[in-house]
């Protein structure tokens, strides 16, 4: 099983691939050269990660790396892996030998709280993704993204219940935990729990509305503006509960950690503390959001000029209200 720090650095790669996708919209380098190797970096990393209606728009660059495709249908792939791993990591977690040995952690405990709604989530994407999703015909997406978001779902797990399945300090049994702190984590995770909540009748409901715009459109090549729900607000709202969703399981697992001292200098120093995967994968997760949603949001503007509603921003309160072109 990967440790705390492989998981933690396979994130913090995963946030800075999704930094240099985006390091110029104009499509040159960051030094200014279009040509120099960051410029040929970056265009291999926005091939990887360009789908759908944003993937046409670079189609052109690196023909023959273009090519590697995989119908978009197949993201339905993600959740049957990430179904599988999770109840397989919630079995053992549950099991002879695993959390009951450490029933007063409450570290484990949290965990295994972000298990069961984590696996609740990924059913839910998985009956989504193959009941109500609607894709164009000829939908594509690169096999490198296909692999890594394979990768994505199997690391997520073991990245935010890693106490729950071994990963990390051990140690945790042991700690004595003040009652008022142990109030304050009990808190932290109910509003954890809610946002959670939110976040995927949110996302349930932004799917379904893409779904209905699909439907609605003149043929299977159309796009509408989609409407309603948070989708007055933001471009991609369904990406935006996604992040609502995990900053959730965060506030459930994360403070635990931090009653427990693993946030504490000497933890994180000697490599012990078992705490920083959880918050490497949010922040992969909103890197790899934000570049996708200001990658959408340009292609709306782009695409429907001023019939596009002016007050939407791509995924966060007035971040990019108005992205450059692609």
């Amino acid at each position: 099983m990967p440790s705390d720090g492989a998981l933690t650095s396979f994130w913090l790669v995963f946030v800075l691939c999704s930094a240099l996708s985006s390091a110029r919209s104009d499509g040159g380098s960051v030094d200014g050269d279009s040509k120099g190797p960051l410029a040929r970096v970056r265009a291999l990393l926005r091939r990887v990660v360009a789908r759908g209606k944003v993937e046409d728009a670079t189609a052109n660059d690196l023909a023959w790396f273009s090519n590697l495709t995989v119908p978009h249908r197949w993201f339905t792939h993600f959740y049957v892996v990430g179904c599988a791993v999770n109840a397989r990591a919630l079995a053992d977690a549950l099991g002879d030998g695993g959390a009951r040995a450490r029933a007063r952690s409450l570290d484990v405990a949290a965990a295994i709280v972000v298990l069961v709604l984590f696996q609740a989530h990924l059913v839910r994407r998985l009956c989504e993704s193959a009941l109500v999703a609607k894709h164009r015909p000829e939908a594509t997406m690169h096999a490198g993204a296909y692999a890594l978001g394979l990768t994505y779902y199997s690391a997520a797990t073991r990245s935010l219940a890693g106490a729950a399945l071994g990963v990390g300090s051990t140690a945790s049994a042991a700690v004595a935990v003040a009652p008022s702190r142990v109030y304050i984590v009990y808190g932290f995770a109910l509003i954890g729990v809610a946002l959670f909540a939110v976040g995927n009748y949110r996302q349930n409901e932004c799917h379904r509305i893409l779904a209905r715009a699909r439907r609605a459109g003149s043929d299977a090549r159309a796009y509408v503006i989609p409407r309603g729900g948070w989708f007055e607000r933001f471009s991609c709202a369904h990406f935006t509960a996604e992040v609502v969703i995990y900053f959730g399981l965060i506030l459930i697992v994360v403070p635990s950690d931090i009653a427990l001292g693993k946030w504490s200098a000497a933890a994180l120093a000697a490599g012990s503390g078992g705490a920083l995967a959880p918050v490497a994968l949010c922040a992969a997760v909103v890197a790899n959001l934000t570049v996708a949603a200001r990658d959408h949001h340009a292609w709306y503007l782009k695409r429907f000029h001023d019939a596009y509603p002016k007050n939407r921003t791509a995924i966060f309160p007035r971040i990019a209200q108005r992205a450059p072109p692609l």
